[in-house]
């Protein structure tokens, strides 16, 4: 199988190249510099951007050419760059007959309020790209990049010893994501074989950065004790409540999968009536919400027994919302997208953008870019917009 791989001479080029070419593909590269492409990839062909609407057989093309951050440039050369540029490659690739054009983005650019130059032309690019027809067109965005040394904003670390420069790394992404030049030539093959990206974002995630594991692990445990000493007088106001209003049990428990897909017991406080089917919230009846249920909901009050399943390990703050392991479709697709090796969560990023458990595959891939964006930055986030009103859990069916 033939690729094309466009800026195939800077930092992220050469170390794809040679990996993709370990698996089995044929590369073909092109970039400004062609002497400098030749010392790189002596067993690749090597072609100028004039010559890319005459190639043939190319199964993708994967776009690392930019102008990057680290250069002082104005916003005409940004744009020119990141955005006219990468549209006329991605238009020559589409003459030539290629099927499938990933643009290697950043994660500067899923923010809004980043308005440096380099963020805004590759969102800018990004919208260009995807309003192109005639051609399949993914943009993956990437965070820091690094391999056995680091370059940009990681590059002090390469001052450090082996030891202590892996440290610093779980220390440096504790706050922010990066992404291993492996994990991004894996995201480019499972592009290539499925024709999207597994999801927008690809990152080291923090399966292996036990000091995020830690504070997170720290601060759940902290806050949940914080919150049963404070709140112990809302507890029995609700529980004497749901139990004067004689509905059934104030505490209501319910098996959800958890972790690595093990089933636990998950406890909240009732909001619907006895009668109800066990089954997930949205093929709920609203007329089945008890009118205390409904200030519950309203108020989320209803999941501080949770706190009992956080200091069990069970549950997080901030994690995927758990469902019911007769959600087969959501279950099967979190399976499929590594959801369920991080713990579940009180509230969510699925859950702050308004995405329910109605929509299995839309919060999968929801859940699936939490994962990779996982830092504590992030989980402070959601708190606050949780706190401030955003997401307001499963809706009801009418």
């Amino acid at each position: 199988m033939r690729l094309l791989v466009t800026g195939a001479s800077g930092f992220l080029g050469q170390h794809i190249v040679p990996h993709l070419q370990a698996r089995g593909f044929e590369c073909v590269v092109t970039g400004r510099d062609g002497k400098k492409l030749a010392t790189h990839f002596p067993n690749c062909e090597i072609v100028s951007y004039e010559e890319i609407e005459q190639l043939q057989n190319i199964a993708a093309a994967i776009h690392l050419a930019v102008l990057n951050n680290d250069r002082a440039s104005d916003a005409e050369e940004f744009h020119a760059a990141n955005v006219d540029f990468l549209l006329q490659v991605a238009i020559d690739c589409r003459t030539a007959g290629v099927p499938l054009f990933v643009n290697m983005t950043t994660s500067h650019a899923e923010d809004s309020k980043n308005l440096s130059l380099y963020a805004v032309s590759k969102r800018r690019g990004e919208k260009a790209l995807s309003e192109l027809h005639g051609i399949t067109t993914v943009n993956m965005r990437l965070p820091a990049v690094h391999s056995s040394n680091f370059r940009g904003k990681l590059s002090l670390l390469n001052r450090f010893p082996g030891p202590l420069r892996q440290l610093s790394l779980m220390g440096l992404s504790l706050l922010r994501p990066v992404v291993h030049v492996d994990r991004v030539t894996d995201a480019v093959m499972a592009t290539i074989t499925t024709g999207q990206a597994p999801v927008t974002m690809i990152s080291d995630g923090q399966h292996e950065n036990y000091i995020y594991r830690t504070a997170k692990r720290l601060i759940d445990v902290t806050a949940a004790v914080s919150l049963l000493a404070f709140l112990s007088w809302v507890f029995i106001v609700i529980y004497v409540l749901l139990k004067f209003k004689g509905e059934g049990s104030p505490i209501f428990a319910q098996i959800r999968v958890g972790q690595h897909g093990e089933n636990f017991i998950c406890r909240k406080f009732r909001t619907m009536k006895v009668d109800t089917a066990d089954v997930a919230t949205h093929e709920v009846r609203g007329s089945s919400v008890t009118q205390v249920g409904k200030f519950l909901r309203r108020t989320k009050l209803d999941e501080l027994p949770q706190l009992w399943n956080i200091l069990k390990g069970e549950m997080s703050f901030v994690g995927p919302r758990p469902c019911l392991p007769g959600q087969t479709e959501l279950v099967t697709r979190r399976h499929e997208l590594s959801v369920y090796t991080v713990t579940p969560g009180l509230t969510g990023w699925a859950q702050i953008r308004d995405i329910d458990m109605s929509e299995p595959e839309r919060l999968a891939r929801a859940d699936a870019e939490y994962v990779a964006r996982r830092s504590l930055l992030l989980d402070i986030k959601i708190l606050l917009k949780t706190f401030l009103g955003h997401g307001q859990g499963d809706r009801t069916s009418t």
